[in-house]
């Protein structure tokens, strides 16, 4: 999915509700009735961002037919996109209930489409979503509000003037070189919206926004390759960021593969009681490797005390479940299965510690661990591995979650 604005924070959701909507009624036949005339004028109106002029459009044809939920995605976007430009707090929020209130009848008729999950996330019952600065320098913050309007408007040449004013101004502001990416988008400049994407990425290269509007930008060109490793760095970026995976899953729907984690079971580790009592499984199968598991409990079992993890951690003050902890753990049960390698007893080795065992050969632990085995207490470790291991990260993504299109 290409834009996700409730922009900052009332508007950065516009470009979003845009793209998805171009999604949504993508190859839809339209016969020749006077309701499907008016619609399909709404659909061209609202993909030139011309939203005030469909608005009235939009609300005839929901009163004609309230079950079309297509009709309902379009109205409730043109709602937002006219909240952004109402200055009174109060009017405002009407219009974004509305909206919601849309939204919500939507599914209620059985629309699971990505627009209106993405509504339903950003868009509060109350409506009120408090307006914040762009930017502390006020000549940025003027520029990308004029911008703002213009874009809501459909006037992309004064929005693309207001972006580039703004980023004049403020060099570090993420949002002007990515916004002004969205209008080239729009108005099919592939190569300046690539320009854009990369000058956002370069402002921030630990945000997923720019990589993953770009690459649905070459999956709609067709660059189904180039597209995966925009991707891929989406996922580098924020990997829990549920967002990112929205723009996987679209271009994994064009591309036609499934992506996933490789799927490896450890032993459930419990401590069973406050006296540091711990359940350690047992599985007695040394012919496939499996004996090697009891291995993962016995290591963890050397955290619980919270030594290890104060050596490991000094900063911290309370023990948690960490990237240590767990890496340690699974190279535990690696090097329990390659001593029975060696002493000839594995017969057929367990395709899952296969796996495993290919992993770590590769040195792709710690990455799965963040990926395939994250809790709250190990995430908290994602980024200053990610400072130091960027290419491990891509290496675990590419080789063993995100496969190549088709």
């Amino acid at each position: 999915m290409h834009r996700s604005r409730f922009r900052q924070p009332c508007t950065y959701i516009v470009c979003a509700l845009v793209t998805c909507a171009l999604l949504s009624f993508a190859g839809r036949a339209l016969a020749q009735t006077d309701y499907d005339k008016d619609k399909a004028r709404a659909i061209v109106l609202c993909d030139q961002n011309r939203f005030a002029e469909a608005l009235p459009l939009l609300e005839s044809l929901h009163k004609s037919n309230p079950r079309d939920t297509a009709v309902i995605e379009k109205l409730a976007t043109a709602l937002v996109a006219t909240a952004m430009n109402q200055s009174d707090p109060d009017t405002r929020a009407r219009t974004f209930m509305r909206a919601r209130s849309l939204v919500l009848k939507a599914k209620e008729l059985g629309d699971e489409s990505n627009l209106v999950k993405l509504l339903l996330e950003r868009l509060p019952a109350d409506g009120k979503i408090a307006e914040a600065r762009f930017s502390e320098n006020k000549e940025a913050d003027r520029s990308m509000r004029e911008a703002e309007a213009a874009f809501a408007k459909g006037d992309f040449t004064a929005a693309i003037a207001g972006y580039q004013r703004a980023l004049a101004a403020d060099p570090k502001l993420y949002e002007a070189a990515l916004f002004m990416a969205d209008v080239y988008f729009q108005m099919k400049q592939l190569e300046k919206a690539a320009e854009s994407y990369s000058k956002a990425i370069e402002i921030d290269p630990n945000r997923e926004t720019a990589y993953r509007y770009w690459a649905d930008v070459l999956t709609k060109a067709g660059r189904l390759a180039d597209a995966r490793l925009k991707l891929i760095e989406a996922i580098v970026a924020e990997p829990y960021n549920k967002d990112v995976y929205r723009g996987v899953a679209q271009w994994a729907q064009v591309a036609g593969v499934q992506p996933s984690h490789p799927q490896i079971e450890m032993p459930a580790f419990k401590v069973k009681d406050d006296k540091g009592s711990i359940d350690i499984a047992l599985n007695p199968n040394v012919s496939d490797g499996s004996s090697a598991l009891m291995w993962y409990g016995l290591s963890r079992a050397t955290w619980t005390d919270g030594k290890k993890f104060a050596k490991a951690y000094p900063a911290e003050k309370t023990y948690r479940h960490s990237l240590a902890e767990e890496a340690e753990a699974l190279r535990a049960v690696i090097e329990a299965l390659t001593n029975h390698e060696k002493d000839g007893k594995i017969k057929s080795l367990n395709p899952q510690l296969a796996t495993l065992k290919k992993l770590s050969q590769a040195g792709l632990i710690e990455a799965y661990v963040l990926f395939a085995r994250v809790d709250d207490g190990i995430a908290q470790d994602y980024v200053a591995y990610r400072d130091k291991h960027r290419d491990k990260i891509r290496q675990y993504l590419g080789d063993n979650v995100l496969p190549a299109p088709r």
